[in-house]
């Protein structure tokens, strides 16, 4: 497998991850879902917290997470 094959096979891992936390399947995360996610994996973080890293997140601040905005995280922290 080279370089572009290995890449398009993580950005299609990616995307079905991202899938599975967006929640309600409208092409984007929002802070509700990221809330959803984290009692999921019984993880407590305080509003602080959560808020802080959504904006880390949403780079354009829309409110939202979406896909491209996701997955240049997930690169940047090494997955």
């Amino acid at each position: 497998m080279d370089e572009e094959e290995r890449e398009m096979f993580r950005r299609t891992e990616v995307e079905k991850l991202f899938k599975l936390v967006d929640d309600d399947q409208s092409g984007a995360i929002d802070k509700r879902e990221v809330e959803i996610l984290l009692k999921k994996l019984n993880a407590e973080f305080s509003e602080e917290d959560i808020g802080a890293g959504f904006s880390k997140l949403d780079t354009d601040s829309s409110g939202r997470i979406e896909f491209e905005e996701f997955y240049e995280w997930y690169k940047q922290v090494g997955f």
